[in-house]
Formats: C-alpha cells, sequence, structure tokens
C-alpha cells in the first residue's frame, strides 16, 4: 500500500515515530534484555555505540547491560575502561545497578521524570517540533493581506503540511 493511500491517523503516527524513538529509553531492572551499547538506557537519544572509542567483536556489542555487571553487583569498570570517553563514564555510574530480582526491563518516557508517558510532554514537544520546521514563517501568514479564504483553505493547511490532493479529498 503507498503511504499517500493511508489514513491521515497512521500517517501522522508514521511521521511521529522518529521523533517517538528518540524521546524514549529503558528502565533497568534486571538488564537481561537491554543491549547496553546498542539501545538508549541512560538517558533519552543517549546511545553508547556512538561514544565508543575502540572497537568491539560482535559478542561485546550485543552484550546485554547485565554483562557487564560482576558478581559482587558493581558495574565491571575493567571492561569498560578505554572503550568510552572520560566523561561518558560518571553517567553509568549514576544509574541504578540491574538486578535478578527487579523484574524485567520496560520502556519508559524520557520527557517525564516518572517515566510515565503525558499527552502535555508530547504536545510540547510536537509544537517545538513544528516550530522548528516553520520557524517565523507563521508570521508571515498571519499578517497576510490576501482574501482569509485562501489564506484558511491553502496558508494554513501547506504550513502543516497537509494541503489535499484531489485524489485524497475525494
Amino acid at each position: 500500500m503507498k503511504e499517500s493511500n493511508h489514513s491521515t491517523l497512521r500517517r501522522g503516527i508514521l511521521k511521529a515515530m522518529p521523533l517517538m524513538d528518540s524521546t524514549t529509553c529503558t528502565s533497568i531492572r534486571n538488564g537481561n534484555s537491554i543491549a547496553f551499547w546498542k539501545q538508549q538506557w541512560i538517558e533519552a537519544g543517549l546511545v553508547l555505540e556512538d561514544f565508543l572509542t575502540s572497537n568491539l567483536d560482535d559478542d561485546e556489542r550485543d552484550a546485554p547491560v547485565s554483562q557487564l555487571i560482576l558478581p559482587s553487583g558493581e558495574w565491571n569498570w575493567e571492561l569498560l575502561n578505554g572503550k568510552l570517553p572520560d566523561e561518558i563514564l560518571p553517567l553509568i555510574a549514576g544509574t541504578d545497578i540491574p538486578k535478578a530480582d527487579m523484574g524485567n526491563d520496560k520502556t519508559i518516557w524520557g520527557l517525564e521524570s516518572d517515566g510515565r508517558f503525558r499527552l502535555k510532554s508530547a504536545y510540547k514537544l510536537a509544537v517545538e517540533e513544528l516550530y522548528e520546521v516553520v520557524g517565523n514563517n507563521w508570521k508571515k501568514l498571519w499578517k497576510w493581506k490576501g482574501p482569509c479564504r485562501i489564506n484558511t483553505s491553502f496558508g494554513w493547511p501547506s504550513m502543516r503540511s497537509c494541503l489535499q490532493t484531489k485524489k485524497e479529498h475525494a
């Protein structure tokens, strides 16, 4: 199915997915299902693989967080030394260490301190994203002296990238 044939809701959801992915992270419980290097688990938008200062083999790259914990329940700093810049290590040290009895890891909303999704923070994020794309063009549209009908039929929808074609309107 072509993307243009999707419903407005589906297109909106698909368009928002990259934004949602960048604002969620994983809350570590037992650390068994989170890839230490590949997933966001320290904070939203931070993937440790992006900061590597040395190469990893495939087994290391796929290791879950729980594999970097010593039997004593502390981070295995020996495995991390030389692989990450010094400014990243305190971020790891500041996270809770996974424990087997804490249950499964879970995805949380990175824009709220308690990790729960709230429409208010999602709306704020969407508005900020829209403002970045459109910027000061909104002011120009408000001040435009042309006929109101053209402005509401074409101006506002074009600013929001939602002009309907004849095919979509039918």
